[in-house]
């Protein structure tokens, strides 16, 4: 059962659809992921969930209860919903220790003590409780909003851009000792990202947004293997991507090959339009193989590098490899994984 139901909603302002139809539901201790670049509707998206804006139409639930629709609308700050904005949003003139317990200041001060005691213990903050936001690092200021969000013990934590003021050092420490708060308090949770590793590592389920729609909400080995759409595909990963043509036969044929695709939906007529998508993994090396590709760049990944090559027709295409060196100008025979399903799409779509 979902704990989190997102149906139909449409958010505008004035006449400008901001977004529209979105449609998604997240189970209780699962964490959720929207993905996608700068102004496609992520932070509007989480800022209505959290009821700081007002729907046009659809619903938002909580545990089978409405939290907005189109004629009701409940306050923020009844909904049992954390947030933890990009900027932090610290109070300056508190210490650490106000501002965690500023969320629980109805209840009695040794139960404002205990709970603030013990979310210092487990972000790593003891020792900063009488600190100033401006005496603390960007790690430290995180720290602190995720333990002000979580102190009232909320139903569910959102999360806008988690790591984006992190640096990189910091970032797999904090993704970490994020994911230990979430599991200890039994939290479910949504995060705002830009980042695919971000998302890949983090999320349960992940929704692709662009242009104010969720275009695929799965989970990330789905959205990577079985995409729904060219935005999809050129979303997420490394891709390449092919021209097709038919054979007399009838089979679909790629430069480095014939493709085993048993669908009915294109002919010789619209062939033109259909592309082969390509991930790096989906190309093998295959001594016994007909095709070569040049090797024109090498990037190096630590576990692996990736290689782009060039087919005799100048299309690029990457490789990744974990165990064969290559070097730039290395001539090297390929072949397509052939266990692996096709990723064909309209470009005109």
């Amino acid at each position: 059962m979902a704990l989190l139901e997102v149906d139909s909603l449409r958010y505008r302002v004035n006449d400008t659809p901001i977004l529209d139809d979105i449609s998604f539901a997240l189970a209780n201790r699962q964490v959720g992921c929207l993905l996608g670049q700068s102004g496609c509707g992520k932070t509007t998206l989480l800022r209505c969930i959290a009821g700081l804006e007002k729907i046009n139409a659809g619903h938002i639930k909580l545990n089978d209860q409405c939290l907005s629709s189109c004629t009701f609308h409940r306050p923020a700050e009844e909904r049992r919903i954390g947030m933890v904005f990009q900027d932090f949003a610290l109070f300056p003139h508190l210490d650490v220790a106000a501002n965690i317990a500023y969320g629980i200041l109805g209840r009695s001060k040794r139960e404002q003590r205990s709970c603030v005691g013990e979310l210092l213990g487990i972000l790593a903050l003891q020792g900063y409780q009488n600190r100033y936001p401006h005496e603390l690092s960007g790690g430290e200021q995180q720290r602190v909003a995720i333990a002000r969000a979580i102190a009232p013990r909320p139903r569910m934590l959102l999360l806008d851009e988690p790591f984006a003021n992190i640096d990189i050092k910091l970032r797999e420490t904090l993704k970490s000792t994020l994911m230990e708060v979430l599991v200890h308090y039994n939290i479910t949770a949504i995060f705002v990202t830009h980042n695919q590793e971000e998302a890949f590592d983090l999320a349960d389920y992940i929704g692709i947004l662009a242009d104010g729609n969720i275009i695929q909400w799965g989970r990330a080995q789905d959205l990577y293997h079985n995409p729904k759409s060219v935005k999809v595909v050129n979303f997420i990963g490394v891709c390449s991507a092919l021209p097709l043509t038919i054979n007399n036969d009838l089979r679909l044929r790629c430069e480095l090959g014939c493709i085993s695709d048993t669908r009915h939906d294109i002919n010789a007529d619209n062939i033109h339009s259909y592309q082969l998508y390509l991930r790096p993994d989906d190309i093998i090396y295959d001594p016994q193989a007909k095709n070569f590709a040049t090797v024109v760049n090498i990037a190096f990944r630590g576990t692996h590098c990736l290689y782009q090559l060039r087919l005799n027709s100048s299309v690029t295409l990457n490789y990744f490899s974990a165990d064969k060196k290559l070097n730039i100008g290395d001539r090297l025979p390929i072949c397509l994984r052939p266990e692996r399903k096709p990723l064909i799409f309209n470009t005109m779509d």
